[in-house]
């Protein structure tokens, strides 16, 4: 049988995308780049993709992991809540690369200091029209701006059932910004949370 789910969680794991500083040391370094040498390895036919990712994991990570994306998946939950690394680049690429087939798309960023309204705008650019569902979630990421969901809220999929956005604790984000990320909502949609 072929495997058709994948569910990976290495939060408070340093070692997953980290190098061991000599064979005394118990110090572990980020290793960017980790994610895309399992992600390669990644079925072909896999369907569903759960990653919860430890505050290491960077650009150089998503952008081989993102490029390393089976086709075949229509499920995808990225959490990369409390990351030092990611940037508006890597969101840029991960968007670029998202599979065409695409149903349900999560992506977590709770205080991700890098990430900015830049990134947010770059990867809604690339959200497939397939996708049903749709949770994006930057709470607490202070560089985001009703600017980030105005963009969200031009590019939100036609075909999207389910939207679910978490801007808790972002003092950047106002009236404008709701009203942006509600403005054309498309006529499938059967629920939305804010």
């Amino acid at each position: 049988e072929k495997l058709l789910k994948f569910q990976m969680e290495f939060r408070f794991c340093l070692s997953v995308n980290g190098k061991v500083l000599g064979s005394k040391s118990n110090k572990v370094l980020p290793q960017p780049g980790g994610l895309k040498d399992l992600c390669t390895k990644l079925p072909t036919g896999l369907e569903s993709l759960h990653m919860v990712c430890n505050r290491h994991v960077g650009d150089a990570d998503l952008v081989g992991m993102s490029a390393s994306l089976p086709t075949s998946l229509l499920h995808l939950n990225l959490d990369f809540r409390y990351d030092r690394h990611l940037t508006d680049s890597g969101m840029d690429q991960l968007g670029q690369n998202l599979p065409c087939g695409l149903l349900r798309f999560e992506l977590h960023t709770t205080l991700c200091p890098h990430i900015t309204t830049k990134g947010v705008q770059a990867l809604s650019r690339c959200l497939p029209d397939s996708i049903e569902e749709l949770t994006i979630d930057v709470s607490d990421c202070s560089r985001v701006n009703d600017d980030a969901l105005i963009t969200l809220g031009e590019h939100l999929p036609p075909k999207l059932k389910g939207f679910t956005i978490d801007v808790s604790n972002n003092r950047q984000l106002g009236e404008q910004g709701l009203i942006g990320v509600c403005a054309k909502l498309p006529a499938t949609l059967e629920s939305v949370q804010l």
